[in-house]
């Protein structure tokens, strides 16, 4: 959908969801952004791979120190999801067609001296139109997810407990469910342990491993050898149902497919 969808508006909350939820970010960490810079890796034939969405934040709901709230902490995005599609970048490219404030890269910051300012990556909508002077709220953002979720055939059951804090723990909890150490998940929840706040602020390299460890769950998601949403005993199944059949299986059509049936149906109402 952040990819594809006809509709502006349906791009901009769909590309606003995958940034909170590949990035464990809520909705007021991710209007915190100051520098954004894609480094995404393509194959020969140009088609996304790998790479990161490579941003700093400040102020994010979980630091109210003082030293928290000024310090601007990095924030590291899998540009590769579930799906393979390119989601960075057609959100970025949707905020530039709705004149939203450009997003500056690290370069900027050499040159400019307030190019760490935040910007909101998902301003308040105000009728047909945004309020640049106001953040998204997290109802509204939750109530857009659901919207399209529920124009995607998704059944009122699956919707009951969507909340826009249910971005920032789907894959923390699939990681924790995976048996990843408590290190790994405060690093990747962006949770300072105390008297190590260094490993952030300083060193976005120390975000590697948990990122290497976020992915290989990302992967054996995909793969089917891991179903974090089923029961315990279930999680690891011996027949492999990857997530393409699993999809195909609920929708009846493969990813492109889908996006065909969504081009008339799918378009925010709120």
């Amino acid at each position: 959908v952040a990819v594809a969808h006809p509709d502006l508006r349906t791009r901009l909350y769909a590309g606003f969801a995958c940034m909170c939820t590949h990035g464990r970010l809520r909705n007021d960490d991710a209007n915190c952004i100051g520098l954004c810079d894609l480094e995404d890796v393509r194959d020969t034939a140009g088609r996304l791979v790998g790479g990161y969405v490579e941003a700093s934040a400040a102020g994010t709901k979980t630091g109210k120190s003082k030293d928290k709230l000024s310090t601007f902490l990095p924030v590291v995005v899998p540009m590769v999801g579930l799906t393979g599609a390119d989601w960075a970048s057609s959100f970025l490219g949707a905020r530039r067609t709705a004149g939203l404030e450009p997003m500056k890269g690290a370069f900027s910051a050499l040159v400019d001296d307030e190019a760490e300012q935040a910007v909101l990556l998902l301003p308040k909508r105000n009728g047909s139109s945004f309020d640049h002077g106001a953040k998204a709220t997290s109802e509204e953002v939750a109530g857009a997810v659901v919207d399209i979720l529920q124009q995607a055939g998704c059944g009122d059951d699956e919707l009951v407990n969507i909340r826009s804090r249910s971005m920032k723990s789907t894959w923390l909890t699939a990681v924790g469910k995976h048996g990843e150490s408590p290190m790994v998940r405060h690093l990747l929840g962006y949770h300072i342990v105390r008297g190590e706040s260094s490993m952030l602020n300083y060193n976005r390299d120390n975000l590697s491993e948990p990122m290497e460890r976020l992915e290989a769950v990302r992967d054996k998601v995909k793969l089917g050898s891991f179903v974090p949403d089923s029961k315990r005993g279930m999680r690891k199944p011996d027949v492999l149902v990857s997530l393409q059949q699993q999809f195909e299986i609920k929708f009846g059509c493969d990813f492109k497919g889908f996006m065909h049936k969504l081009d008339a149906a799918c378009v925010v109402q709120l």
